[in-house]
């Protein structure tokens, strides 16, 4: 008997960072499905099977054509005993795919007499398609990479077709951009042959007046309304070009994070505009937060406190208040202000150090920094 579990750990995270390098028009729908596959495999690893089967659906709800995390929620269906789901998605895919090893592999390991009639309708469709079959076949052969699944090779052809629709829509708005300039160049020729009709002949400049009136309000409609669409298609692309970059700074912070690089990902966070983020973005850059500030705090903590102690006072404060700017509240609160406060006295920021010391004692009033804040406080008042 298979382990259906055994061969769920087989499926790995879809690099979804290396695939936005080389594909910037990725549509929203086909980027959040990759990362929903990414967070089922996540839910798998803590065994979170029925949230990781609700991320799954989701994924596929998003991009149809998803084979491989259609065949991982087959594989998580079978685990579970729930046969016929199983076999539901592994004939789903080879709807789509009737090449697809994996899924065939899993049908005949479930049902053992699948596999006659499910050879008979595939092999009709070689028959019908041989010559195509083996020209995809070779051309799989030659695209092969060592850290590629099948699957990511279906996200590059279909990105390759994205990205070919959105390039023709820009190009469309630059027509139509032209074709703006073109009606304005011949209203205003127009224009210029009324003045001149007027001075030549005054017997028909009225009846050609008004004409041209009306010509040159119907152009000039057509033009308000062809600018309208120009700049809707502008929007459009705006909107996906923030996007794509959103999702390409998450991803690139979350790999500093993997790095333990805490530092460079809590300052890429701070510098992050999370204002146009979607839901799933918002909900990434939370769990981004939650990982990365306080550990970035806590050692721009101790570099700032040991740079002090070395009465590198203007270094110290470099750190220290990166720590504020990661973290509004946490343990050593107190204690970084304090320190801000001692480094501005020492460097002769009087204003700066009485505001820092002044908010340690109203913030941290049982502190023993709110002590040693009031010594420093009657220190710089005194003149001492």
């Amino acid at each position: 008997m298979t382990d259906f579990k055994q061969e769920i750990k087989n499926y790995s995270p879809i690099d979804l960072d290396r695939l936005l390098k080389t594909n910037i028009d990725m549509p929203d729908n086909l980027k959040n499905s990759v990362l929903l596959y990414n967070k089922a495999l996540d839910n798998i690893r803590i065994k979170s099977e029925d949230i990781a089967i609700i991320e799954l659906k989701k994924a596929i709800s998003l991009n149809p054509d998803f084979c491989e995390a259609i065949n991982l929620l087959g594989l998580l269906y079978a685990s579970i005993k729930e046969t016929h789901l199983a076999i539901d998605c592994f004939e789903r895919v080879l709807k789509i795919d009737p090449e697809d090893k994996k899924a065939l592999e899993y049908l005949k390991l479930l049902d053992h007499n699948y596999m006659r009639p499910g050879n008979v309708k595939v092999k009709n469709k070689e028959v019908k398609e041989n010559k195509k079959s083996n020209i995809k076949s070779k051309k799989k052969d030659t695209r092969k990479d060592s850290g590629s699944t099948e699957f990511m090779y279906y996200v590059s052809n279909i990105l390759k077709l994205d990205a070919a629709k959105y390039i023709i829509g820009f190009i469309a708005g630059l027509l139509v951009f032209f074709a703006i300039s073109s009606i304005a160049n011949s209203v205003n020729s127009k224009e210029t042959s009324l003045d001149v009709s007027k001075d030549t002949s005054s017997v028909s400049g009225d009846t050609y007046k008004n004409q041209s009136s009306v010509d040159y309000e119907l152009e000039y409609n057509k033009v308000v309304e062809e600018n309208k669409v120009l700049q809707n298609k502008i929007e459009e692309l705006q909107k996906i070009a923030q996007n794509y970059n959103n999702l390409s700074q998450l991803l690139l912070i979350d790999k500093k994070v993997s790095e333990e690089d805490y530092v460079t990902a809590a300052d890429m966070l701070v510098a992050f505009n999370k204002e146009s983020l979607n839901e799933l973005e918002k909900e990434k850059y939370e769990s981004l937060k939650k990982r990365t500030m306080e550990k970035a705090a806590q050692q721009m903590f101790n570099e700032g406190r040991d740079l002090y102690k070395k009465k590198q006072y203007a270094e110290a404060l470099e750190k220290l208040n990166k720590v504020v700017s990661y973290v509004d509240e946490w343990k050593n609160s107190s204690a970084t202000i304090y320190y801000i406060g001692v480094c501005h006295q020492e460097l002769n920021n009087k204003d700066k150090a009485l505001e820092a010391f002044n908010k340690v004692i109203a913030q941290y009033p049982s502190s023993s920094y709110a002590k040693y804040a009031k010594s420093r406080l009657d220190s710089i008042n005194s003149g001492t």
